[in-house]
């Protein structure tokens, strides 16, 4: 399978990716997130394994929306913990943490320190901030 490089950058925080292997590239360039294609569930994306600036992340990615800070700390994107449940996680790439969403975005988007996106058909949910509250986890 042909591997696809999708350079994020400030203008450009958000991409999909999915039914393949992709190497995305952070805007500061210090690090790539690597989705090696595993398959796909009857109905739905695809999921694959991650990697994480070299190192394995747990679980799966969902093929779906990618989004990297401006600052490039923090990637969120769909998760699978366990076969087939979908989260969103966010993972702090310089502190080397995840933490899980308390609710699904579809397309994420940072301000700062916080996440923001749709979680309803209607409109944008509140914001999670990523501080020391949030539940975080070694990765």
């Amino acid at each position: 399978m042909i591997t696809s490089t999708i350079q994020f950058t400030v203008g450009a925080p958000c991409h999909w990716a999915g039914m393949g292997d992709y190497v995305l590239l952070s805007p500061d360039q210090s690090y790539k997130v690597s989705l090696r294609y595993v398959g796909e569930p009857p109905q739905g994306d695809s999921y694959h394994l991650i990697d994480i600036a070299g190192r394995r992340f747990p679980g799966y990615a969902w093929g779906s929306m990618f989004t990297i800070s401006a600052c490039s700390r923090f990637v969120a994107f769909s998760w699978m913990p366990e076969m087939f449940e979908r989260l969103t996680v966010v993972a702090d790439v310089r502190r080397r943490r995840y933490c899980v969403l308390p609710q699904y975005i579809y397309e994420p988007h940072f301000v700062g320190e916080t996440v923001f996106g749709r979680t309803t058909r209607d409109g944008v949910g509140e914001g999670s901030r990523l501080d020391d509250l949030q539940a975080w986890h070694s990765f």
